[in-house]
């Protein structure tokens, strides 16, 4: 009862807290590790496909929670309420249970126990502190020895490979977002595609679904024009049974009054009754007949008269429309003869004109083959020789390509920047083109001479020193050195009509970025002007390189153009296979040889190009851009097609922009 009503009171014995049997805390356990693929927390799927909620979604959430709160809710009122109660055993076999009081008589206390307080305080658990560090014994003697600075690092040598290593990975992680920003727009594009066909079929089931609705509504009809048939078949059967039984009924009444009638002497005489019923009547319409029969006659021959002379009318323009026609045939006709027989003439003609071209190209071709290619002269070792560009204003034996080696490295770099997909700066430019002339060229040097000498020369007097030339620039002050780089990369001071200078002006139409012939052509310059580092050690690259100022009339004279090509030969098949096919012709292995040859004679002047010369030094290129630094890992193979399809495609335009209408000729040269 005392616990009832709220008097009952409990005190106990104070006792000391049971100490760690650690000093220390223990050091905390890490999580223990979830398998990620069942995590309820990790989604699952298609990341970039669109989550599609229904749009009750919330609600049904809503009393689904609602509805487990319940449930668990009575479950575990059921529980506490079975748990509060303690039932007595069951009985055993052949006894029962009793009601007896078993429960002693409450007692309620009135004496107060002593009470008192006591604090107590725990000491704060402190944290291990860190193991001090072993330090053996020394057992040595210490040497001091000074290093000096550069000894054993040298900034500047080992930041070089550290800043290009870091360089790589910053351009290789840009170009794998670029690469990643392409492959998410190819996966939209795929999305956009899908959702095409999408539409596409939905319109298809809308298509079906509305031809459906159409056979059903056609049906329906159907069905409302046989039911409305059919009805209307009734009723005309109904009526058609009315009508018989009130003919057959009104057949005996008619017969049945008439005899009524004549008992009844309702009728008159039958002859008086004809006369005025029957007589008068006809002989009026039978007058009237007569009288309208002679006007129908009249009227018909009219009409008939009419209608012949319609006919004659109708048959004269006939006749005159066919003899109009047959006269327009006829000159019709004789105009055709006359057309066909001018074009078997102009056809004849230009046979002709074409049978004398032939003969002129043949002897053309026996002309320059004679005069100029005959007279060439063999070299070996075709990449030490001086590459000229392909125009007939060189008056000695040449190796020609487009631009000569000037060209060739302008279309190399384009080829670089397309495999790599980046453009070079200037440094970059700067630095292939001096390794390339110190590790690559074989020939004797670069030669620009895209360049007209006489405005050079104007240009370089105005600077007012007589003895400064295009050959000793680089001893000019730094000013001039600029002033002359920026004569040289204006375009208007260039040889109008010649291979570099269409390069230059048409570098969009031939594939060439905008900017990397000033930058080939800045580093040409610089390469030139490199200050000496003493009186003993010149500048090496300045002989390597050479400007060679020309002149060349705006008009060419060239007559045609010569491709000294790489000889073909057709496989011989394995004996005993004679009578299978021959293969394709295939070209032979390609030599260091080349046929050198002056394009300029004493009366005719001819393009020249030398492919066999071409393929030689664009190996030497691709060969030794594999060994520049940086450029280790260029995808080889993409940069050989690029370069085969870009020199390949820029050659066929610039024939056609240089030379549109000149013959081409090849020479195999073996």
């Amino acid at each position: 009862m005392a616990a009832l009503t709220g008097d009952y009171q409990f005190s106990s014995e104070p006792r000391a807290v049971k100490a760690r049997n650690t000093k220390y805390r223990e050091p905390e356990e890490g999580q223990a590790s979830v398998n990620i693929m069942w995590d309820k927390r990790v989604v699952r799927g298609n990341t970039y496909a669109a989550m599609i909620v229904p749009s009750n979604a919330p609600q049904e959430l809503e009393k689904t929670q609602k509805k487990f709160t319940k449930s668990d809710g009575l479950q575990k009122q059921a529980t506490e309420e079975k748990d509060r109660e303690i039932h007595t055993p069951e009985p055993v076999e052949g006894r029962k249970h009793e009601e007896a009081q078993t429960e002693n008589m409450p007692e309620e206390l009135s004496d107060k126990p002593k009470e008192f307080e006591i604090e107590t305080q725990t000491d704060y658990l402190m944290d291990r502190p860190p193991t001090p560090l072993f330090m053996p014994k020394k057992i040595g003697e210490d040497v001091i020895t000074q290093v000096e600075d550069g000894e054993l690092f040298d900034f500047d040598l080992e930041v070089a490979p550290i800043l290009e290593v870091l360089i790589g990975k910053s351009l290789e992680q840009g170009r794998m977002e670029v690469l990643e920003e392409e492959e998410l727009e190819a996966m939209r594009k795929h999305q956009r595609e899908f959702e095409q066909k999408r539409n596409a079929k939905l319109i298809e089931v809308q298509r079906l679904e509305a031809e459906e609705l159409r056979r059903r509504d056609e049906a329906e009809r159907r069905k409302v024009q046989a039911r409305t048939r059919k009805e209307q078949l009734q009723f005309a059967h109904k009526k058609y049974l009315a009508r018989i039984l009130a003919k057959k009924y009104l057949n005996r009444l008619g017969n049945n009054a008439i005899t009524y009638l004549r008992d009844a002497g309702i009728f008159s005489d039958p002859r008086e009754v004809a006369f005025h019923d029957q007589l008068i009547p006809w002989l009026s319409i039978e007058s009237l007949a007569s009288l309208n029969e002679e006007n129908a006659i009249i009227a018909f021959l009219e009409e008939a008269t009419q209608e012949a002379k319609n006919m004659l009318i109708e048959q004269h323009k006939k006749a005159i429309e066919k003899e109009y026609s047959r006269r327009r045939e006829a000159q019709e006709n004789e105009i055709k003869a006359q057309q066909e027989d001018e074009a078997r003439k102009k056809h004849r003609v230009e046979l002709r004109i074409i049978r004398q071209k032939e003969r002129e190209i043949a002897a053309l071709r026996a002309k320059i083959e004679e005069k100029i290619v005959n007279t060439g002269a063999v070299v070996d070792n075709a990449a030490q020789q001086v590459y000229s560009d392909i125009d007939g204003r060189q008056a000695t034996n040449i190796i020609g390509t487009p631009g000569g080696l000037f060209g060739e490295l302008l279309q190399f770099f384009s080829a670089i920047e397309e495999a790599t997909e980046f453009a070079l700066s200037q440094e970059q430019i700067n630095l292939l083109f001096y390794d390339f002339l110190l590790h690559c060229l074989r020939a004797p040097t670069v030669i620009y001479n895209n360049i007209r000498a006489e405005p050079l020369a104007e240009f370089i007097k105005t600077f007012g020193k007589p003895s400064l030339t295009h050959q000793n620039i680089h001893l000019a002050g730094d000013d001039i050195k600029n002033k002359i780089l920026a004569y040289l990369i204006n375009v208007e001071n260039s040889v109008p009509r010649t291979t570099l200078t269409l390069f230059w002006q048409n570098a969009n139409e031939f594939g060439i970025r905008q900017g990397l012939f000033e930058g080939l052509l800045t580093a040409f310059f610089s390469a030139l002007i490199l200050k000496d580092a003493d009186a003993a050690h010149p500048n090496p690259l300045r002989p390597k390189v050479e400007i060679r100022p020309t002149e060349l009339p705006e008009q060419g004279q060239e007559i045609a153009l010569i491709k000294i090509v790489i000889p073909r030969r057709v496989p011989e098949p394995p004996l005993g296979e004679e009578d299978q096919e021959p293969g394709s012709p295939k070209e032979v292995e390609i030599s260091d040889r080349a046929l050198m040859i002056n394009p300029t004679s004493d009366d005719m002047s001819v393009f020249v190009i030398h492919q066999a010369a071409q393929r030689v030094i664009r190996a030497d290129l691709c060969q030794w851009v594999r060994n520049v630094r940086g450029y280790e890992n260029i995808d080889m193979e993409r940069l050989k097609a690029v370069l085969a399809e870009k020199t390949e495609f820029r050659e066929s335009k610039l024939i056609s922009m240089l030379c549109p209408d000149v013959p081409v000729f090849d020479f195999e040269f073996n």
